[in-house]
């Protein structure tokens, strides 16, 4: 889903923003792991274990990820922990 050079930008924005709040948006659905079916993050499991990652390595901040398209949207609830 994202080239190297934006994973490493990614990282290294949280690594060096003060914010403790994130909001992160994507075009398509973050959580659902269970619809096959639809467009999501599930159907690049490497970017999607590569994101948690980077989300677990920075506890002190929260995050909210807004994701869907014209088809489907979510407002989920998930503990990354």
């Amino acid at each position: 889903l994202l080239g190297e050079n934006q994973w490493e930008w990614f990282e290294e924005t949280l690594k060096n923003s003060n914010s403790s709040k994130v909001l992160i948006f994507s075009s398509i659905q973050f959580l659902p792991i269970h619809r096959p079916f639809v467009e999501s993050w599930t159907r690049f499991p490497q970017s999607r274990k590569r994101m948690i990652e980077i989300l677990r390595g920075h506890r002190k901040k929260q995050f909210l990820i807004l994701s869907g398209d014209v088809h489907y949207a979510e407002i989920g609830c998930g503990n990354l922990g």
